[in-house]
């Protein structure tokens, strides 16, 4: 975590697998556990503003998260499917 204000974060991590997207819904896990839901505001690569980010490449984004994030946790990004 780059800084924090209030509920918003500014952080940089990587994209262990999937894709990461700012138009999906996210969640904060740690150490397996759900902690809070997460809205991704804003991401970038090589500090480009990007909809969405590969696997394998890093990236900056801003988040609004109730909690603390913590280093080691994890951001988990997926869709939600309405039968």
């Amino acid at each position: 975590v780059f800084s924090s204000k209030h509920d918003e974060h500014l952080l940089g991590g990587k994209v262990e697998e999937g894709i990461l997207s700012t138009k999906h819904k996210a969640r904060l896990m740690r150490k397996g556990v759900l902690v809070t839901r997460v809205d991704i505001l804003t991401a970038q690569v090589a500090r480009q503003n990007v909809e969405k980010v590969e696997v394998g490449n890093e990236f900056g984004a801003q988040v609004v998260c109730a909690e603390e994030i913590q280093g080691g946790d994890i951001i988990e990004v997926f869709t939600e499917h309405i039968a």
